[in-house]
């Protein structure tokens, strides 16, 4: 058997996958053996899918002469079986094996790693996965939703990533049965390409009209509906400050929601352009931290929670909020800088400035 072949095609088999992504910790080694520890959603001897979990540990094994040792764990035996995902994400496993449509509560988009109805049978996924970018972009998404805090340098030290917090977030709406509105600028940027729905309506925006402010201003005027739904706010730090009035309107209205600032200390969609289009940023950030925790607690009535530098204090944070009985805010500092993980990219390319010449020139040709 050509064992490169059979690395590169053993991924997924008969709608399992296991997953041994470069995204992960590295496993332990010793006297030149590679120790991995593989948890599965199966129970141990499970026919069909738990011996084959069983038996693909086994050929690892012994196919590279005793040089990778996979010690197989059964469900329960190291973790409840729906807690495979976070074992290897923490760091505490380097692979699991198990059906990723289990994880559609994380992110809807795993569900295509395993099957959806009319989907692709599983020669096809195995194509898709190994020659048709979807590796890359599984991937993608598991190096950036599961990125630990990066040091930033506006806020001399490690902070959350932006995409890693908002997918905290979105999946805390997601279990709350809350309204996400997301207001202007890179944090509807990157939420719009991590964020996915079930159904209409459990996600508002202002379209790409860049109104910074909008998301506070939909959650105030959700409180006019016969029966309001609980909303989360997903607001830049410059869109939080074009409308703080909220803070007021919110208890005077009665609003129940959450306000969740993700600060980065500039008008990163801004600067994330500039660089992208013309390889510096101008006049987008500022050297003024400001505690918006303080700021939202002034105001009689709204309840505000630092949502700290790692998932477990913002996961706490957000627990804490949900409970106050009116709006609560929370102020999550994230990274911004030229770490590819701290985004999901910025795209297109826009008008920030009649210094840019080669937008101008297109704007002055087009017929209006």
């Amino acid at each position: 058997m050509n064992r490169r072949k059979f690395f590169k095609n053993a991924a997924v088999a008969g709608g399992a996958t296991a997953v041994a992504a470069s995204t992960f910790p590295a496993p332990a080694i010793a006297q030149n053996r590679i120790e991995i520890a593989m948890v599965t959603t199966w129970p141990r001897d499970f026919p069909g899918l738990g011996t084959g979990a069983q038996r693909f540990a086994k050929r690892l094994t012994d196919m590279t002469d005793g040089r990778m040792q996979v010690k197989y764990y059964a469900a329960g035996e190291r973790v409840k079986p729906f807690d495979s995902f976070g074992e290897v994400a923490s760091g505490n496993a380097q692979m699991y094996h198990a059906a990723d449509y289990y994880w559609k509560g994380k992110h809807p988009g795993w569900a295509y790693f395993t099957a959806v109805p009319f989907g692709y049978v599983f020669s096809e996924i195995n194509a898709w996965i190994n020659f048709g970018g979807g590796q890359e972009w599984y991937e993608f998404k598991m190096q950036r939703f599961n990125c630990p805090p990066i040091k930033d340098e506006a806020w001399k030290r490690l902070v959350l990533t932006q995409p890693s917090a908002i997918k905290i977030v979105s999946d805390f709406a997601r279990k709350i049965n809350a309204v996400k509105y997301f207001d202007a600028g890179d944090v509807q940027a990157n939420g719009f390409q991590i964020v996915e729905d079930d159904s209409p309506s459990e996600t508002y925006t202002e379209s790409g009209a860049s109104y910074m402010g909008f998301a506070p201003s939909a959650l105030a005027a959700s409180a006019l509906a016969d029966q309001p739904q609980y909303g989360i706010c997903f607001c830049g730090d410059g869109s939080f400050m074009m409308n703080p009035q909220i803070l007021i309107d919110a208890v005077e209205l009665g609003v129940k929601g959450m306000i969740v600032i993700f600060d980065n200390r500039r008008m990163s969609a801004i600067t994330g352009l500039q660089e992208a289009q013309y390889g510096a940023g101008f006049k987008t950030n500022d050297s003024v931290e400001i505690d918006y925790v303080s700021m939202a607690n002034a105001v009689k009535g709204v309840e505000a929670f630092f949502g700290g530098e790692s998932t477990s204090e913002l996961k706490s944070a957000l627990e804490k909020a949900y409970t106050h009985q009116g709006l609560s805010v929370i102020h999550v500092p994230v990274y911004y800088g030229d770490n590819p993980l701290g985004g999901m990219g910025a795209y297109g390319s826009w008008n920030v400035g009649n210094w840019c010449e080669s937008v101008q020139e297109r704007y002055h040709t087009q017929i209006l």
